[in-house]
């Protein structure tokens, strides 16, 4: 289907909702466009997949670290 055929069928569907959806699909328009102007989170490498996935598995088991440490172990990557 063209994009004018598209824009026809969305608008024709919008026109038979029910108004008091209106707001609804209005919010839910703005937050597709508004994802689709975000840069890409599906770029990300596989290891920063394994740390992210590792790190919400260290949450799970109550394995968290402080600020403190946290900002140790900052200061040594940037030194590295």
């Amino acid at each position: 289907m063209s994009a004018t055929g598209l824009k026809s069928e969305v608008i024709r569907l919008v026109n038979g909702m029910d108004d008091n959806l209106m707001e609804d699909l209005l919010s839910s328009i703005k937050l597709f466009i508004e994802q689709q102007e975000s840069p890409e989170i599906d770029n990300i490498s596989p290891d920063l997949v394994i740390t992210l996935n590792e790190s919400l598995r260290g949450i799970d088991r109550d394995k968290l670290l402080s600020n403190e440490e946290i900002k140790k172990a900052t200061k040594t990557w940037l030194t590295k």
